[in-house]
């Protein structure tokens, strides 16, 4: 799980984490591996966005309940490496590469972290 250490808030990371998904999988290829990518778990930062992403030191802790546009905005990380492994699939043809969902099956647990405290990790 490669997606939590790249913010979308610092510029370049969006293109970062793009790239080094490119060269992660480029090497599955050529070890010809069957690569099994684990979608990145969602985070529960308030934001104005309502996006959960971690923001910065200016953090206001952790959101109480997500907005209805938390799933969908959520997911910029797994966006960009479904996308990336399109590019790979559609090129060459091979069925190497699985995504391993995890997003959504995460989504509905904002309550499960500490309060303010750890907004990424889940405490059971």
């Amino acid at each position: 799980n490669i997606g939590l250490q790249y913010n979308g808030y610092i510029p370049g990371e969006v293109e970062k984490l793009r790239s080094d998904w490119r060269a992660i999988i480029k090497q599955c290829y050529k070890l010809h591996a069957q690569c099994i990518f684990r979608e990145t778990s969602p985070q529960y930062f308030e934001t104005m966005k309502g996006d959960g992403i971690y923001p910065g030191e200016n953090s206001g802790g952790c959101i109480q309940e997500p907005k209805k546009s938390f799933g969908i905005l959520g997911q910029w990380r797994n966006d960009i490496l479904k996308g990336v492994l399109r590019e790979f699939r559609n090129r060459d043809q091979i069925k190497v590469l699985t995504v391993m969902p995890l997003f959504d099956k995460l989504e509905g647990l904002y309550a499960r972290h500490i309060q303010n405290e750890d907004c990424t990790h889940f405490v059971h």
